[in-house]
């Protein structure tokens, strides 16, 4: 069995086969698979990432991927430009209401 990754015009091989056990085999598929991702993450012309759902490795071509992102970012329908960071208030509505859980004894100090 041969499974070849191409990517750019770089391929991975994983030869897999012989006559190794099913346990052997996924091993030795599983670290070539794992060396031909760290070969690709030199590459910087492919984005590694982990897929929104499951536990897939998707590998795509840097330029694509920035072009997608920049395509939703900018659809102002589901982002817009915020004036100030949000985050402070958060923060501060977060700390007073868990201020507020430990006076009133709902919460512990350590939990606090």
């Amino acid at each position: 069995m041969q499974n070849v990754i191409s990517i750019g015009g770089r391929a991975a091989q994983s030869t897999g086969g012989g006559s190794s056990t099913p346990s052997q085999t996924s091993k030795i598929q599983h670290y070539e698979m794992r060396q031909a991702l760290k070969a690709l993450a030199k590459d910087k012309s492919a984005t590694i990432l982990l897929a929104d759902k499951g536990k897939a490795t998707v590998i795509m071509d840097t330029d694509k991927y920035e072009k997608k992102v920049q395509e939703m970012l900018s659809n102002d329908k589901v982002y817009k430009d915020v004036k100030t960071n949000p985050a402070s208030r958060y923060k501060r509505k977060l700390i007073n209401s868990l201020t507020r859980f430990k006076d009133e004894k709902k919460i512990t100090e350590e939990q606090y």
